[in-house]
């Protein structure tokens, strides 16, 4: 599991979010959040390290 979170994090690293927030903006300041990335798309980012860790809610519950 610990190599998984790893090789995840060197495709995928953790401050993917600012990332896509300075893509989005061209680093200007923006009024809110919900302008620059979809909530459905921070919900994604987090579901796939969740899943990725162990930490999702299936996982959690013995489901995975």
């Amino acid at each position: 599991m610990t190599a998984q979170v790893v090789l995840a994090n060197r495709s995928m690293p953790p401050d993917v979010i600012i990332r896509e927030v300075w893509q989005g903006t061209g680093d200007r300041p923006f009024e809110s959040i919900d302008d620059v990335i979809k909530v459905e798309e921070l919900a994604a980012i987090s579901q796939r390290y969740q899943e990725i860790a162990g930490y999702s809610a299936e996982a959690l519950r013995g489901e995975r």
